[in-house]
């Protein structure tokens, strides 16, 4: 008899074991999911050729942006990227429609000089080939765009609805140089004159983390050196006014990665191209090493 229950008792406890194991197998589990990153790109003329080298850093570990805002320069990166280009097909962008030729970029034109130089004739082109939907609603990542109002002195933020191309280009046309857009019935220049870091646009819920692309060199040049070669008048009054409207967007951001720490390079170094790509590039992935949450969290 005491056999006999030893081995009902001992085929009980399989049962219970084997139920146990079954019933384990089936809990959901809940692995950690990565964090929806907010990419916030800044303006900074040519110093903008780092947002690319960022993205291509950003593509080679497979981390995606939840949502991009960009303005000027970062705006025309920022809307090719949400339309599904990689960091490195924008490299080859810029060498193939030679985009480091400011007078490629500038379409020169003195019909109504008193607007501005030229016209973003060229790049209209290249975003109408690019993006040929011209529509915000039709991107592959939800992409903002700042541009300033010059009747207003508002910014104007867009992130849906059609003429994308035009709105790009009016948050790039930097005054003076690029004539101002006219968009139903009013005119708009370079999103930079206010707000340079557009982070405070983002949607509360559509992020976790935000990073902001701070095109603006951080250490100023000494006296010796303020006014040079290097570092010239539009430089230096350019940096001043950029980095002013830029506070509010850096408060907003949960890290600000800056490329371009010093003054080596100017807004108009168009032909600095592959050098200026190198430092976002470099930048993004130091930041990448010192942040491996990011990667393990994927």
């Amino acid at each position: 008899m005491t056999e006999y229950l030893s081995i009902i008792l001992g085929k009980t406890k399989r049962i219970i074991i084997l139920t146990f194991l079954i019933f384990l197998s089936n809990i959901p589990t809940f692995s950690q999911t990565s964090p929806r990153i907010a990419l916030v790109l800044s303006g900074g003329g040519a110093l903008g050729y780092a947002h690319i080298g960022v993205l291509q850093a950003l593509d080679e570990e497979g981390i995606k942006p939840s949502i991009i805002a960009g303005t000027s320069m970062g705006a025309i990166v920022g809307a090719l990227y949400s339309q599904g280009y990689s960091g490195k097909q924008l490299f080859e962008f810029v060498k193939q429609r030679k985009l480091n030729n400011i007078y490629r970029n500038v379409h020169v034109s003195f019909l109504n000089i008193n607007r501005g130089l030229g016209s973003y004739k060229h790049v209209h082109d290249l975003l109408n080939d690019a993006i040929p939907h011209n529509s915000f609603d039709s991107l592959s990542i939800p992409f903002i765009c700042i541009s300033t109002n010059i009747q207003t002195g508002k910014p104007e933020v867009r992130y849906s609805g059609n003429n994308l191309a035009e709105w790009v280009l009016a948050s790039a046309s930097i005054p003076v140089v690029f004539k101002p857009q006219l968009i139903d019935g009013e005119y708009y220049c370079d999103g930079g004159f206010v707000d340079n870091l557009p982070a405070n646009y983002l949607p509360e819920d559509s992020y976790d983390i935000c990073i902001g692309i701070d095109l603006v060199p951080s250490k100023k040049p000494n006296t010796d050196n303020y006014f040079s070669e290097e570092y010239s008048a539009s430089d230096v009054y350019c940096n001043m006014i950029l980095d002013i409207n830029s506070v509010k967007g850096r408060e907003k951001c949960d890290y600000i990665i800056q490329p371009h720490k010093d003054v080596k390079y100017g807004l108009l170094d168009f032909r600095k191209y592959k050098i200026l790509y190198q430092r976002g590039y470099n930048a993004m992935k130091q930041w990448i090493e010192s942040h491996p949450e990011i990667l393990e969290r994927k």
